[in-house]
């Protein structure tokens, strides 16, 4: 405040006249080493304002929310680390010599059909189809980190067409990957189509991002029958009597002549 010499009135900052007695008011002289302080103090405070800078109370704060986001996280990330340990019931598909054999014989019949460009089917088992998986895990490429143990093959699992169950350890840890999804035909051949997610243990896991991880897997079982799958214009999955009076799950795969 700006004091008159006059009458002794309080005047604001920047004020000519006196509001008091309206003598012209000598600012530079009432400009005291207080008053600039203050002055200063305020325009500080204003600076710092319009520069959103923060209090030491805003900081406190601020450091409070982002060590609870910290917490927060580094919890997410511990449950999903869980999560992806725990393996969910899934029972192991039996093999057997004699059923790698019925699939050969099958395969061969179809292969033949396809050289003679003949219309053919074959109905094959949900044992015999992992029977010919397990003989193929030997040349499957394995990586230093991840290694593959087993890939089994559910047919008519729930909603889906199968389900593909992998058994893979990670840095020692035995872990179960499962994609879901349904056999579909794109562009004139029978292709996996997936569901959205997949699963690591019991964690959601996006299924694109699986079909990346296990790319090299797949490719090298698809190549042991080339030739074959791209003749297959439809497969269906349905429940067949087996031998001994049982039933089981199974792919019918149809090949179309010329």
């Amino acid at each position: 405040m700006i004091t008159c010499p006059n009458c002794g009135s309080e005047n604001r900052y920047g004020a000519i006249f006196c509001r008091g007695c309206g003598k012209k008011l000598d600012v530079i002289d009432e400009i005291t080493v207080e008053n600039i302080g203050e002055k200063t103090t305020g325009k500080k405070r204003r600076r710092r304002k319009d520069k959103g800078e923060r209090t030491p109370k805003e900081l406190r704060k601020r450091g409070m929310v982002i060590n609870a986001i910290r917490i927060l996280i580094i919890l997410l990330v511990a449950f999903a680390v869980y999560l992806t340990q725990q393996t969910p019931p899934v029972s192991a598909i039996e093999t057997s010599d004699a059923s790698k054999k019925s699939f050969d014989r099958k395969r061969e019949h179809l292969l033949e059909s396809v050289r003679s460009n003949k219309p053919d089917s074959e109905t094959i088992t949900q044992k015999e189809l992992n029977s010919h998986i397990a003989s193929l895990l030997p040349s499957v490429k394995q990586g230093k980190v991840v290694k593959l143990e087993n890939i089994q093959i559910a047919l008519g699992s729930g909603e889906e067409d199968l389900s593909v169950q992998m058994y893979v350890r990670v840095f020692g840890k035995r872990m179960l990957f499962q994609l879901f999804g349904n056999l579909e035909k794109q562009k004139g051949e029978i292709v996996f189509s997936s569901s959205t997610f997949a699963k690591v243990g019991k964690l959601p896991y996006p299924a694109f991002l699986m079909k990346m991880h296990c790319k090299n897997v797949f490719r090298d079982l698809r190549e042991k029958d080339a030739s074959l799958l791209e003749k297959i214009t439809r497969a269906t999955v349905e429940n067949v009597k087996i031998k001994g009076g049982g039933q089981s799950s199974a792919v019918k795969v149809q090949i179309a002549g010329k």
